[in-house]
């Protein structure tokens, strides 16, 4: 079936399109954030900067991500990818005049950010165009992989990137790669609706309000679905502000820039992202789910208490290895969560309500998401950066005592 999938070429070109595409955003993201860094440095609102830049980057999943998908299911998926593509290989070449000019940036970011919320939906609906429906397992574990493997592929290629050539060159290589993306789906075939509806902007913002309310109570009401979007929520925290802090995290510990200490601080953290959801999903084959979260739980907050000790730690050990090996397994770890908690949503959601939770559900991960990752920024600013992630692993270790007394007699009906 993999072969079958791989002689695919339609699926090879949108897979192929997405690669590029999910590259060009995380090479993109990492690079401002390095870039906002640099041009704060000395300033009281350093951090600050960085966490305005992921706010300004989360926002639009917030706002447009319902809404695109609307649009996205009256249109041809074709058209909409190409679009999407062309728009932001556009925009970004704009980075390359408002590079010093730090409001402009996150303009900047913001609109890229708002097209990609269009492309996003429409590339896992043209998916079941392009293959057989016995084939489509297969298909998304390739897609959910790329997803994954760009993050380290882009924040990989950032940093030698900007040490070689400086942040311009980031700036054409994420051009490069949108149109590489444009020119995959210029040659995918016409991908029209069944039906031809005309798109009503007012009915469909209305529609969106009424069931986003109905399904918000509906989550809050029900512990089952409310006790893992919790979860991930905590997990996308996580990940949120120690990117957020990653460029302060650099200075303090090794007094270099974040481009010259990926290797320590960012890539680890990638690639135990994608190491933790493999062994994640075969360990939930024989584990419970609600104490695998837990204990991956317990021992994320944990070591985000030992970050924040680094510094005295670094008096036994190296302190370039220790670092590495605490971001691998917070990386592992948050992945673990992550795997376990998305499984236990698809347990307790009903295959009527599933796509409506799931939307739904993203809007709530990225609004629960992205306060903690700005109050992270003015807070490191205030104090260390090491000191608000010592913080946070407190706060967490707290949280998950809360969480045990609340929903452990209802999860374990999920177990």
């Amino acid at each position: 079936m993999y072969r079958e999938v791989l002689g695919n070429r339609q699926f090879l070109k949108l897979w192929g399109a997405q690669l590029a595409s999910q590259v060009a955003a995380q090479l993109l993201n990492y690079g401002l954030i390095i870039r906002i860094y640099e041009i704060a440095k000395g300033t009281a609102y350093a951090n600050s900067a960085v966490s305005l830049l992921i706010v300004a980057i989360g926002i639009p999943a917030i706002i447009f991500a319902v809404p695109a998908g609307a649009y996205v299911d009256q249109r041809d998926r074709k058209r909409v990818l190409v679009w999407t593509n062309a728009i932001r290989a556009g925009l970004v070449p704009l980075f390359f005049v408002v590079d010093t000019n730090i409001a402009a940036v996150y303009a900047l970011a913001l609109a890229i950010s708002v097209f990609s919320q269009f492309f996003v939906p429409a590339e896992g609906a043209a998916l079941p165009r392009l293959v057989k429906p016995e084939h489509l397992p297969v298909a998304n574990s390739f897609f959910i992989f790329t997803l994954n493997a760009s993050f380290i592929l882009g924040y990989s290629l950032a940093a030698p990137l900007i040490n070689s050539f400086g942040i311009l060159a980031v700036y054409v290589a994420v051009t490069i790669a949108f149109l590489t993306a444009l020119g995959l789906t210029l040659s995918l075939p016409p991908m029209k609706p069944p039906m031809k509806v005309r798109f009503d902007v007012k009915h469909t913002i209305a529609a969106v309000r009424h069931d986003l309310v109905a399904h918000f109570k509906h989550i809050i009401g029900e512990r089952t679905l409310l006790f893992p979007i919790l979860l991930i929520s905590l997990a996308q925290t996580i990940v949120g502000v120690v990117a957020a802090l990653a460029p302060s995290m650099a200075q303090e510990l090794f007094g270099k820039s974040l481009a010259e200490t990926s290797q320590w601080l960012v890539l680890p953290a990638g690639i135990g992202l994608i190491f933790g959801s493999v062994v994640a999903g075969k360990l939930l084959q024989q584990v419970s789910k609600v104490r695998l979260i837990f204990v991956a739980l317990f021992a994320a907050s944990s070591i985000l208490v030992l970050l924040a000790a680094i510094p005295m730690l670094a008096k036994i050990f190296p302190i370039a290895p220790l670092t590495a090996t605490m971001t691998f397994t917070l990386g592992f770890l948050d992945a673990a969560i992550l795997v376990a908690a998305q499984t236990l949503l698809q347990l307790a959601s009903t295959d009527r309500l599933r796509g409506q939770i799931f939307g739904t559900l993203n809007m709530m991960i990225n609004i629960a998401a992205l306060l903690p990752v700005f109050l992270a920024g003015l807070l490191a600013d205030i104090f260390a950066p090491l000191s608000v992630l010592g913080a946070l692993g407190i706060g967490l270790i707290l949280v998950g005592f809360v969480f045990m007394r609340i929903f452990g007699k209802i999860s374990r009906e999920y177990a």
